[in-house]
């Protein structure tokens, strides 16, 4: 291949993105779904480069399943939209709920908080939660990708750099996944980005109070330290009649990465949709509520010191499951190098 080929590849891969970018920021799934097909149609460097992005990452499948689910939303509400499109996709699913608070995490102020492994975790929590005034801290982009579930979301703007290299540990298809997505958001101020998060933190607040529920993913979707936004969400729950009535709920997703939903989506290799499908059904496990912590009263921590708490009581909650998790994780990075490799 000669440099100046190589150039043109190149040029016509951003090209390609950029146009992509601003489909999906005019028009959402419907025009960037059309904009990735009619990539497919240009010149022969264009094809070139919508084939690299298809060959790594199954985007029209992920598109196609996002207005599924934006589709069974619209036409059954939040809950059962979930479920049905859960089903219709062909995940295996279940729900675990302890049976003795199934009706306090259905009507008590709730905050519920746990991980975030794979593209499924919102679908999953709006199935599991089965109440009208569930909305999920999540950003923009999801909106995007599922319209009709916008009224069932807060907005959260991510304070750093979404388009630097995602971390190696997310696994090579998830980095390829967060960077399509990252493009796709137009870039935000820090300035700017705080004073939404400040908006969304307060509106938060008030829908507890009201006697709703909230979903707060604290890791962001990746391995490593929590972010401190659940803690300065506890703080400012702040006098003793919000602490006595609202409800701390722990959940883990489990049995789930993102390298197995990319697996049962793709359809290029049905073979790993079969390997997928045989594995333990997907899991949304709850523990039960507790009330928000009294050490709130007793230590007054701040809100990081109050994020670590958190993180350490889940982590135990968790410990089994945790530990399975990692191991899984390091399982589907071990298999996705196989697959690269064959």
């Amino acid at each position: 291949m000669s440099l100046g080929t190589g150039v043109s590849r190149e040029r016509s891969l951003r090209s390609v993105l950029d146009d992509l970018q601003a489909a999906f920021q005019e028009g959402g799934i419907p025009a960037l779904r059309r904009a990735y097909h009619q990539a497919e149609h240009m010149s022969l460097a264009r094809r070139v480069a919508f084939r690299l992005v298809s060959a790594v990452y199954p985007v029209a499948r992920v598109l196609d399943a996002a207005v599924l689910v934006d589709d069974r939303i619209r036409e059954l509400g939040p809950h059962l939209g979930c479920r049905a499109a859960l089903n219709e996709l062909g995940f295996p699913w279940e729900v675990s709920l302890p049976p003795e608070d199934v009706s306090a995490l259905r009507e008590r102020p709730l905050v519920a908080y746990g991980n975030h492994p794979s593209l499924l975790t919102p679908f999953l929590v709006l199935a599991a939660l089965d109440r009208p005034d569930v909305r999920i801290l999540a950003v923009d982009s999801v909106a995007r990708l599922v319209p009709h579930l916008a009224p069932s979301l807060l907005s959260v703007v991510p304070t750093f750099d979404r388009r630097a290299r995602p971390r190696l540990g997310l696994g090579f298809m998830h980095r390829v996944g967060l960077s399509l997505l990252n493009r796709m958001e137009p870039e935000v101020s820090g300035d700017a980005a705080r004073a939404q998060n400040r908006r969304t933190l307060e509106e938060a607040v008030s829908h507890v109070r009201d006697g709703g529920c909230i979903v707060v993913c604290p890791g962001g979707g990746a391995p490593g330290r929590w972010f401190s936004g659940i803690g300065a969400l506890l703080k400012s729950l702040g006098d003793e009649s919000d602490r006595s009535s609202t409800l701390l709920a722990p959940f883990q997703e489990q049995n789930c990465t993102y390298k197995l939903v990319y697996d049962i989506l793709s359809s290029r290799w049905p073979s790993s949709r079969k390997v997928a499908r045989r594995r333990p059904p997907i899991r949304i496990v709850f523990s039960r509520p507790l009330p928000v912590p009294s050490i709130l009263v007793s230590l007054s921590p701040s809100a990081p010191e109050l994020t670590g708490l958190l993180e350490s009581h889940y982590k135990t909650l968790f410990r089994e499951a945790v530990r399975d998790e990692t191991a899984s994780g390091k399982r589907g990075k071990a298999e996705e190098a196989q697959t690269s490799d064959s």
